[in-house]
């Protein structure tokens, strides 16, 4: 693939520069097409298994930045501070990258599903979307008023993995039920200790987020089991808590 035209712009008028400002502000817009991506490691790696549909620089003797141009689809200089105007990290590097946003659908379920309902920390759900990955085992499915999996805060903490792992939101846990996954549920006041589940599939895990637990119709069978922990501590770190468990179904299942 040839690389494209090098384009600048100099004006924080323009219309495309603001467009973009947005889509930077708010990755997690219904409208927004693309994830945004800042930083020279994070995009090459990506770039490896996708190409940028559009790369921001802020100049064009960066490093990193002509293996990155020659699989961008858009290459666009921000001249001035442009670049550094829109970026959301501290100390800007002058690569922002932006990919096409994943899509999944139900047919990309897979016999493990590790359920989060109503989780609000970015961090923990990027931190969750990495470890799902090293198991190879799990894709995620959100509840109605999770986090976003395109919020920018996740999309950093994921170190890109939100491409890898499917991830299906807004759908809720009875639908899994329907689909005669066995549902267990993670509680820190259940008497059955996670280490007594066979964790058998097609199986899903579900994770709520710290203190609120999880809001279960009766309607829906499901086993609730415990991470067992020292007396005086009454909850984990819903990442460490989903981690656990997903290792435990690795293990089991070897």
């Amino acid at each position: 693939m040839s690389s494209p035209r090098i384009e600048h712009i100099r004006s924080r008028e323009n219309p495309q520069y603001k467009l973009w400002r947005r889509f930077l502000l708010r990755p997690d817009d219904p409208d927004c097409p693309w994830v945004p991506v800042e930083g020279r490691r994070q995009a090459l790696e990506l770039s490896r298994d996708r190409p940028p549909a559009l790369l921001l620089i802020s100049r064009e003797d960066l490093p990193g930045v002509a293996e990155l141009t020659g699989r961008a689809l858009r290459v666009v200089v921000l001249g001035g501070r442009l670049l550094e105007r829109v970026s959301r990290v501290r100390s800007p590097q002058g690569i922002i990258a932006f990919f096409e946003k994943p899509v999944w659908t139900r047919d990309d379920l897979t016999p493990f599903v590790l359920f989060l309902d109503r989780l609000q920390d970015p961090g923990n759900l990027g931190a969750i979307l990495r470890t799902a990955a090293a198991t190879g085992r799990f894709c995620l499915v959100a509840a109605p008023g999770t986090v976003s999996r395109f919020n920018d805060k996740v999309v950093r903490a994921s170190a890109g993995y939100l491409f890898r792992v499917p991830f299906l939101e807004g759908v809720p846990l009875e639908h899994l039920a329907r689909l005669e996954y066995r549902i267990l549920v993670a509680d820190p006041g259940a008497e059955a200790d996670h280490f007594d589940e066979a964790f058998e599939p097609p199986l899903a895990v579900a994770v709520g987020a710290e203190g609120a637990g999880i809001d279960l119709p009766p309607s829906v069978p499901h086993r609730r089991l415990r991470i067992p922990m020292s007396s005086g501590v009454d909850s984990l770190n819903a990442a460490v808590a989903a981690s656990l468990l997903m290792y435990e179904v690795v293990r089991r299942n070897r």
